[in-house]
């Protein structure tokens, strides 16, 4: 009886392992292309791959990031692009999911910024690191193109080294960005408990 209990318990690791999604592995900054013959496999509750292209701007300074893998955060399938601009910063986010084996190799690049002014206006404060709270004091920021929401965060984000950092700050937002609920960690990069509030601004 034991041997039949090893011999399924060895069969059903021989499907599960057969049937997980195998992604495409790799990550490159500063606008390299991400090419790579390494792949990873999926855990069991995974079902998607993606790639993924980050970009932010602080001040003049400029770093982007482009990651192929498995999908670590499931919500980021959900709205495939946001962006956000601040008093000194701003970042764009965009992710394609798919679903077989390697299929995450596109190569993805972000539509131009539109720079031109939608008559929105938003209270805007710089990034306070290490806070709950940024007060706008009655700035308020232009904001432009689709950005036709304002955003309050507050809160602790996952950095892509491992760590959450606790941040505050205010400015003009995507309106794609407000269409879905945020759910938090594990299933965004967002700490449970934080504030990601959008509002109408001014006009």
């Amino acid at each position: 009886m034991d041997a039949f209990f090893i011999s399924v318990w060895i069969l059903a690791a021989v499907i599960n392992t057969g049937t997980s999604l195998t992604c495409t592995m790799c990550m490159s900054l500063n606008g390299a292309n991400c090419v790579s013959t390494e792949n990873e496999t999926c855990k069991s509750t995974v079902t998607t791959c993606e790639t993924v292209m980050l970009e932010f701007k602080i001040k003049e300074n400029v770093t982007t990031a482009l990651v192929r893998s498995c999908t670590r955060f499931p919500f980021d399938c959900k709205v495939p692009y946001r962006s956000f601009s601040g008093e000194t910063f701003s970042f764009m986010f965009q992710v394609k999911c798919c679903d077989s084996d390697n299929c995450n190799t596109d190569v993805l690049s972000f539509p131009p910024r539109n720079s031109t002014k939608n008559g929105v206006q938003c209270p805007v404060c710089p990034v306070a690191v290490d806070a709950t709270q940024c007060h706008s004091n009655g700035r308020n920021m232009e904001c432009t193109g689709e950005e036709t929401q304002c955003l309050f965060f507050a809160g602790k984000m996952l950095h892509p080294a491992g760590k959450f950092l606790q941040l505050a700050f205010r400015g003009c937002v995507h309106s794609d960005t407000c269409k879905e609920k945020i759910p938090p960690y594990p299933e965004s990069r967002l700490e449970e408990g934080s504030t990601f509030q959008c509002s109408p601004g001014t006009t």
